[in-house]
């Protein structure tokens, strides 16, 4: 079970590489991380404690998020995407690859809000706190070095 909700994190924190590459193909720096990247990172370390119900929904929400992404897509996108993702190309190199059009990266920046809507929808009042705080610390941290 838990290599399952590592690799739904994986793929999910590949849909959180792309607002990076998002960011840097329009020279916006993200100086904060984002709510998707902390979602996963607590989830990973336990830290929200999530229900077996709420990782399957986030499994479920990552697994639409994937499906909608490959819809924007050129077929030669996807086989590009493929054969990246079988070398596991990381970073911004992984999106720029694929040469996204503005309106593809449009597209995909939308269908990522959506769906970081709907992920933290799942999370309980306690576990948006827990999330926030950690939000917080990061950029402390940030800030100080």
């Amino acid at each position: 079970m838990n290599r399952k909700l590592l690799a739904i994190l994986g793929t999910t924190a590949t849909l959180v590489m792309s607002t990076a590459w998002v960011n840097l193909a329009q020279a916006k720096p993200s100086s904060t991380t984002s709510d998707r990247q902390l979602i996963q990172a607590q989830a990973t370390r336990n830290g929200l404690n999530l229900t077996q119900k709420q990782k399957t929904q986030m499994r479920q929400i990552s697994a639409e998020a994937r499906t909608e992404i490959q819809k924007v897509l050129t077929p030669a996108q996807k086989e590009k995407l493929r054969v990246i993702r079988q070398q596991r190309v990381q970073g911004s190199e992984f999106w720029s690859s694929l040469n996204l059009s503005a309106q593809q990266q449009a597209k995909i920046r939308r269908i990522r809000e959506n769906y970081r809507q709907k992920m933290l929808s799942v999370l309980t009042p306690g576990q948006k706190q827990q999330l926030q705080q950690t939000r917080q610390e990061r950029q402390n941290r940030r800030q100080v070095q």
